[in-house]
């Protein structure tokens, strides 16, 4: 859960932090709930943020939900960044749709 604003360097500590729990845990998904979450309006800042979490070890084939309540278009643009950069994320209103999307088979 991210309170107050999203930006690149808590992000990298969420991701160094995501990435000791993946290597401990060997579990493959990742659920971030932004609901109470300002994202950065620092483009830049966007744009690096999935480099941000391959470099701290998140791969982009790990399955992360967000979060995000009724603000999609808050957070459009970073899921785009993100999808655009071959990440498998997606952004949901609530915490019960995520999780039956992050454990769903096919």
């Amino acid at each position: 859960t991210i309170h107050g604003e999203l930006n690149l360097p808590l992000l990298k500590d969420i991701a160094f932090d995501a990435s000791k729990i993946i290597d401990e845990t060997g579990c493959m998904f990742i659920l971030n709930d932004l609901r109470e979450a300002i994202l950065t309006n620092t483009a830049f800042d966007i744009y690096s943020m999935p480099e941000a979490a391959e470099k701290a070890r998140i791969a982009p084939t790990i399955k992360r939900a967000l979060i995000v309540g009724n603000r999609n278009k808050d957070f459009y643009f970073l899921e785009t960044v993100f999808v655009n950069q071959g990440n498998f994320i997606k952004m949901f209103a609530n915490m019960e749709d995520a999780e039956a999307w992050l454990f769903e088979t096919k």
